[in-house]
């Protein structure tokens, strides 16, 4: 698994067990990573891949995105 899997299941797992997103310090925590700085860099690759969103400025709005194999379609998970 890489690292941008861990930290994408590390969100999925968080968000499922816990009723808000989690941090970026506790995101490395569980995918085990050590700098926040790589947590942010796979977080914007993500974003990117349209996978994750957030709102800039605002703390634990982090949501997934999962794709809808059936439709092609992404929809948005709550935290």
């Amino acid at each position: 698994m890489t690292t941008r899997e861990r930290i994408y299941a590390a969100i999925a797992g968080y968000q499922a067990s816990h009723d808000c997103a989690p941090s970026v310090r506790e995101i490395g925590q569980l995918a085990e990573v050590s700098s926040p700085s790589v947590v942010h860099h796979h977080l914007s690759k993500l974003q990117q891949e349209g996978r994750v969103t957030w709102e800039p400025g605002k703390h634990r709005t982090l949501r997934l995105h999962i794709e809808d194999s059936e439709h092609g379609n992404n929809r948005e998970e709550k935290p």
